[in-house]
């Protein structure tokens, strides 16, 4: 347990050092637009899109490699509403691929290293996503079951209580048989006894 509580210390230990050595870049990340102007969240589509096109037809290395770095600002975003780590960390590693001497690597770094541990932790995530919809599922198959066998065995005791009440009635038919069955054994012997009488 002290274990995992200093683990837990160390990670966010760890954070807090990103957050306050990445200042400069994210200083530099800002998203701007039209002379630093902060673009509007409906204009993040547009941009990205724009920038998608572009990088991928941009001869010109020095701003196919800027064209990575906003895009992958642009992902990151806290105001972009399709934000996305994992395509913010793809253009994030093109970015250094292409510029081994930014002034800024200890900074880059951080954001790659940031970014790899959001992209671990989101496939944790959706992996454990994935099982608590499984066991969702389950649980629901194993309710509807449930709820058949419930609605089964009523169907059982309904038809046994059908049968014990049929039961009781041929029971006392039967009772009602037995005793016309012995008044009639009854009648024969005095008629049998009368007949003997009068031969007599």
């Amino acid at each position: 347990m002290q274990k995992r509580h200093f683990q837990k210390m160390i990670w966010l230990g760890c954070g807090l050092i990103l957050v306050l050595t990445g200042c400069a870049l994210t200083h530099n990340m800002t998203m701007t637009a039209d002379n630093g102007a902060e673009l509007q969240s409906k204009k993040f589509v547009t941009q990205i899109n724009q920038l998608e096109a572009g990088v991928q037809q941009e001869a010109d290395s020095a701003k196919r490699m800027q064209a990575h770095f906003e895009l992958a600002q642009l992902y990151l975003s806290y105001k972009n509403p399709v934000r996305n780590y994992q395509k913010a960390l793809n253009h994030l590693q093109i970015y250094a691929s292409l510029n081994s001497e930014s002034a800024d690597q200890h900074g880059l770094r951080n954001w790659l290293s940031a970014l790899k541990e959001i992209e671990r932790l989101s496939e944790e995530l959706n992996e454990k996503d994935k099982n608590i919809k499984h066991l969702d599922i389950k649980l629901k198959n194993a309710t509807q079951e449930k709820i058949a066998l419930k609605n089964e065995n009523k169907v059982f005791k309904n038809t046994n209580v059908k049968l014990q009440e049929k039961n009781s009635k041929l029971e006392a038919s039967n009772t009602d048989l037995a005793k016309k069955i012995e008044m009639l054994k009854n009648l024969d012997r005095r008629v049998e006894e009368k007949r003997k009488n009068l031969t007599n």
